[in-house]
């Protein structure tokens, strides 16, 4: 043992620059692989903690509209016998409200509460931080109003309702479980006490609603439990709204560029370990190569090839050892970073905490990685024999082919005897070729991301259908209102289209969108197999959905509404990133199968005749449309929605997480390809020495022997980007199908820039050439003498 380790401090203090190599590689592959488990093992569950530790239950139903009757002792009547605990409140609620959020507005729910949302028995909402000098008219807004739409305390937000303004200072950010994050659909301020005794004065008539908090017992499936709750309160008032959600589905949507930013990473971690492995494999076959004297002399004085072997595996061991620690180290240091993207999404405060398995198995992982590599690639020292060694492992002339005859070529000299040198290497040009080709592999992923959630947001996959605005009319002035829609100049493509809540099978609810004539959608990519429904016995429902149930096109699906069901064809395969993969659409005279459609409020939708790139200017003629329409039919307007600013508030997030991500592969993607021909460019340097030596003699200067080096690389470097661009431009979807299935989106179609993968290609051409360059100086301070007797 003693042989061995002296063996191995011999390796280490002659080796540094391999050690130095192998060691930043490691270190890099470590912190991605521990930043990717603290992401998915301490961050990740954050939503369910904070579900448990502010008492959230399973889940939250909503009464609103009419909700006389409904008494603690009603409830206790309705859900009382399927559930372990509830608990119900009242508060302000505002069904569909528009309100300042990041780069734009969100459209969703509003819920406003008074200060005892701090210490109520479930659904508490809990403070995160605050000014207490902050005494009168004042709010306290989700934490995601901080994290990503960018308000601070202290700050003035404002709102609109129905023509009312209202303004308040911002005293703090909490932690909310229902109603914190955009994605959920409904937003929850906790405002003074005074200014909510003033809104409640004003609005309970219309916005009165019930809360109701759950635990269900262990039996009692939450989907089910819904709709049959759903169903017998509406027994009570057909003409109240029923709402509400599952916490499992929230937690889920709230968590989900998370899941995504890990998995990202695991597969850059993945094509990184790969490369890991062949530079380790090419450093110990360098190493017999480079010392095959010394290993003869070794053995002719007793050292076994398992001596020998052994020093090499504590070598390498100590290496991993030292970078995996370190490695670790600098994955805490740097999750804030990444954590402030999930919490940006997540919209909950979250604390980074010592995980051990986030810690340990990064760990482990590289060092037994290490450890298998190195005993497989160090196998054939065994099978040395000592006089071969001694000659250097020469047995006889190899007899290689002169694949570039310098009498017969038209290059010229440098080009020549680069070129010399890339065909005489092959296992390196082997080694560049893949390793560069993983690299872009992950750039073209991240610039998908980039262009499709950033820079041009591929809407059809965030939202079922398209526009630039709708006008939600009582009914009143239905004909009226469309004549008008249709005679203005700056309207196009005017549609009727409403949501509204289908079930299956007394479990599933299907957030339904009921369309007058299909073929006017303007997002017909939605269904991505089959086709839209046109008549009134079709519906197309969520690919996920038909998925995870067993149906296909052509099957027949029941769908209720209250008491009234009925059995439509199904015509098309549909999917978004909303509502957990359960969505359908269905036409007008679908739906009057089970609902009077002539008693249902009037959703008008409609695009832009002229739209410009500008969405700012989108946005303002749109919102000049809207305000004519309530200027023309005042109190018969009952909603609105300016399309193009809540999709500047719903992109914030998404926008900042695919521009870091983009930054940060691109940015490894060079540190990578900077160690491996660091590495592999060292190795070369060496083994041709006493050819530079040769060449120095003849009158070559070190200028030109460094151009050859490294115009040697780039046929390899060239081929493997052209060659990686090509294939991940075509394999990219696919992969992104693989994972994006979980949110349901079953077939994807995201738009790569052609233009973006060429500037990364070229632009990886000339960083690999400049790393190059950089890497052969070393040839500059060997004298031409010492290289000749390569000393």
């Amino acid at each position: 043992m003693n042989k061995t380790l002296l063996l191995t401090k011999s390796n280490l203090r002659k080796n540094r620059g391999t050690s130095i190599g192998l060691f930043f590689m490691m270190l890099i592959a470590t912190c991605l692989v521990g930043i990717s488990l603290l992401i998915f093992f301490d961050a990740y569950p954050t939503a369910q903690k904070k579900a448990e530790e502010l008492n959230a239950g399973d889940g939250f139903i909503t009464i609103r509209g009419n909700i006389e009757g409904f008494t603690d002792e009603k409830i206790e009547e309705l859900i009382g016998e399927d559930t372990d605990h509830f608990y119900d409140y009242r508060d302000i609620t505002y069904p569909t409200m528009t309100i300042p959020f990041g780069d734009g507005n969100a459209a969703l729910t509003l819920a406003i509460d008074d200060e005892s949302a701090f210490t109520r028995e479930m659904n508490r909402i809990s403070v995160i931080k605050e000014d207490t000098s902050i005494t009168s008219n004042y709010v306290y807004l989700p934490y995601q109003f901080n994290t990503s739409g960018g308000f601070e305390i202290g700050d003035t937000y404002e709102y609109e309702n129905y023509g009312k303004k209202y303004s308040f200072k911002v005293k703090g950010f909490t932690d909310v479980i229902y109603g914190g994050c955009n994605n959920n659909g409904i937003f929850t301020f906790v405002v003074d006490d005074d200014s909510y005794q003033k809104i409640w004065d004003e609005d309970k008539e219309t916005a009165e609603t019930i809360f109701i908090i759950y635990d269900l017992k262990e039996s009692v499936n939450n989907g089910a439990f819904r709709i049959k709750t759903t169903n017998e309160i509406l027994k009570v008032n057909p003409f109240i709204v029923v709402d509400g959600a599952e916490l499992e589905t929230l937690i889920s949507s709230r968590t989900f560029i998370g899941l995504i930013i890990a998995v990202s990473m695991l597969v850059l971690t993945s094509l990184l370990v790969v490369a890991l492995a062949m530079m380790l494999a090419n450093c110990i076959s360098n190493y017999i190569k480079e010392n095959m004297k010394t290993l003869g002399a070794l053995k002719a004085i007793g050292y076994t090839g398992k001596d020998i072997k052994g020093s090499l595996v504590i070598w390498f061991f100590l290496i991993a050892l030292f970078a995996s620690a370190i490695g670790i180290a600098i994955s805490y240091a740097c999750m804030p970073v990444f954590a402030s993207l999930v919490v940006g999404q997540m919209g909950l405060s979250y604390q980074i905490s010592f995980n051990p398995l986030a810690t340990f198995i990064p760990v482990g992982y590289v060092i037994l990685f290490t450890v298998i590599v190195t005993l497989i690639s160090s196998g054939k020292i065994s099978k040395i024999q000592p006089i071969v060694a001694l000659r250097e492992g020469v047995e006889s002339h190899n007899f290689k082919k002169n694949h570039l005859a310098l009498d017969k070529t038209s290059l010229s000299l440098n080009m020549s005897l680069a070129m010399k040198t890339h065909f005489g290497n092959m296992k390196q040009n082997i080694i560049t070729f893949f390793a560069v080709g993983f690299m872009v592999f992950c750039c073209i992923i991240s610039l998908l991301m980039y262009e499709n959630f950033s820079r041009n947001p591929k809407l059809d996959i965030f939202a079922t259908e398209i526009c630039a605005g709708v006008v939600a009319g009582d009914g009143t002035d239905e004909d009226e209102m469309r004549e008008y829609l249709k005679s203005r100049k700056d309207i196009t493509n005017l549609r009727e289209m409403l949501m509204m809540d289908f079930y299956y099978n007394d479990e599933v609810k299907f957030v339904s969108y009921v369309v007058e004539d299909t073929s006017l959608m303007r997002n017909q990519s939605v269904c991505y197999e089959g086709r839209l429904p046109q008549y009134d016995n079709e519906a197309a429902v969520s690919g996920s959905f038909a998925k995870a149930y067993g149906y296909d096109i052509g099957d027949q699906i029941k769908l209720d509404y209250g008491e009234n069901s009925y059995n439509y064809l199904i015509t098309g395969f549909i999917q978004t990133t909303n509502n957990n993969g359960r969505e359908a659409i269905l036409t007008y005279s679908g739906a009057d199968h089970v609902v009077d459609m002539e008693k249902v409020p009037t959703w008008f939708w409609f695009d832009l005749t002229d739209p410009s790139d500008d969405y700012n200017a989108n946005s303002e003629i749109t919102n000049e449309i809207i305000e004519d329409c309530k200027d023309k039919y005042g109190s018969h307007i009952i909603n609105t929605i300016n399309f193009y600013e809540v999709m500047g508030g719903s992109m914030t997030t998404f926008r900042d997480i695919s521009g870091f991500m983009l930054v940060v592969m691109c940015g490894i993607s060079i540190v990578v390809i900077a160690l491996i021909l660091y590495l592999l460019i060292k190795s070369l340097v060496y083994h041709k020495r006493r050819d530079y030596g040769i060449y120095k003699a003849l009158g070559y200067t070190s200028g030109s022997l460094m151009l050859q080096t490294a115009i040697s690389f780039m046929p390899a470097i060239i081929a493997s980007i052209v060659v990686f661009s090509i294939g991940s431009y075509y394999v990219a979807n696919p992969y992104m199908s693989t994972f994006m299935r979980a949110f349901g989106l079953m077939q994807v179609n995201f738009d790569i820039p052609v233009i973006g993968v060429v500037i990364i290609g070229i632009g990886l051409v000339i960083v690999s050439f400049v790393l190059a360059l950089a890497q052969t100086s070393r040839i500059k301070k060997i004298e031409a003498y010492n290289m000749l007797v390569a000393e």
